[in-house]
C-alpha cells in the first residue's frame, strides 16, 4: 500500500537541490571537497605571494643597513643560517636561514640583530648561564581565542592585562619578574622576550629597523641586569653552546 505525506508532493521532491538528492551525494560532496581545496591552495599561494613582495624592498635595503652597521662599528652579514630556537614566531626550526644581520655592542652589551622570513626583527644578548624558559609578550586577541598553555598571573595588574607571562615555574617567573623590573618594562618600548637558555631573545613584527637595535639591546640589557643574584644561585646551570643568534 503507498504511503502519501501529507502536504508532500511529487513536484516539491523535484524541487530538493540535487546536492542532497542520495543518488547525487558522492558528486556534490566531491564538489564541496574540491573547493575546500582549492581555498587552500589558494590562501597558501597567497601567504608566499606576500612574503616575496615583502622581501623584494629588502633587496636594495640591505645596503643602508649595512652603511649603518659599518657606522656604528658593528658587522653585518647579508644572509646566513641561525639558530633561532623553537616557539613562535620561529616556527621553522631550530635553524634557519635569516637575514639583514648585525652584529655588535650597544654601550659595551654584545648582541646580534637579525631579520626572520622578512617579517619579524629580532634582538639577541647573552646571559651568563643557562635559565629556565620565560617568555613575556604583549597580549592579543588570538590569546583569548587560541589558548595554549596557561599564563603566569603577576603582583601588577596592569602589567597582567598588557603581557602574557608564560613559564613552567610561576614561582620562578615570579621571581625574575619582581616589581621593580615590572615597573621598568610599562613604559619601555614594546618587545615580546623570551629566555632560552643562556639567550635572550627579543623580537617585534616587521623588517628589520635599525633604529631600533639600541633601545631593544638597552630592554634586553636591563632585563638581565634585573634579575635577582638568588635567581641565578637557585636556577643557573652552565651554558651550552649553538643557541639562538649562533651560527
Amino acid at each position: 500500500m503507498a504511503v502519501r505525506l501529507a502536504g508532500v508532493s511529487a513536484t516539491s521532491v523535484d524541487r530538493v537541490p540535487a546536492l542532497f538528492q542520495p543518488g547525487l551525494s558522492v558528486t556534490g560532496f566531491a564538489w564541496w571537497l574540491w573547493v575546500v581545496v582549492g581555498v587552500g591552495l589558494l590562501l597558501a599561494w597567497l601567504g608566499l605571494a606576500r612574503r616575496l613582495l615583502r622581501a623584494i624592498p629588502g633587496r636594495g635595503r640591505w645596503r643602508s643597513i649595512a652603511r649603518f652597521a659599518a657606522e656604528n662599528g658593528w658587522s653585518y652579514t647579508r644572509r646566513d643560517w641561525l639558530d633561532v630556537g623553537l616557539g613562535a614566531p620561529f616556527v621553522l626550526g631550530e635553524s634557519t636561514a635569516c637575514t639583514n644581520i648585525v652584529t655588535g655592542a650597544v654601550d659595551g652589551q654584545p648582541f646580534t640583530a637579525f631579520e626572520y622570513a622578512h617579517e619579524i626583527q629580532a634582538f639577541v644578548i647573552d646571559l651568563a648561564g643557562d635559565l629556565p624558559f620565560l617568555e613575556v609578550r604583549p597580549r592579543t586577541i588570538l590569546d583569548e581565542a587560541t589558548p595554549q598553555r596557561t599564563p603566569v598571573d603577576l603582583e601588577s595588574e596592569e602589567f597582567n592585562r598588557r603581557f602574557r607571562v608564560i613559564a613552567d615555574d610561576p614561582r620562578y617567573a615570579t621571581a625574575v619578574l619582581h616589581p621593580q623590573l615590572m615597573a621598568a618594562l610599562l613604559p619601555a618600548p614594546e618587545l615580546s622576550w623570551r629566555i632560552l637558555g643562556s639567550k635572550l631573545v627579543g623580537w617585534r613584527d616587521g623588517t628589520l629597523d635599525v633604529a631600533l637595535i639600541h633601545p631593544a639591546v638597552a630592554t634586553l640589557r636591563a632585563i638581565q641586569e634585573a634579575i635577582p643574584t638568588f635567581v641565578w644561585n637557585d636556577h643557573a646551570t652552565p651554558s651550552e653552546p649553538d643557541r639562538p643568534g649562533s651560527p
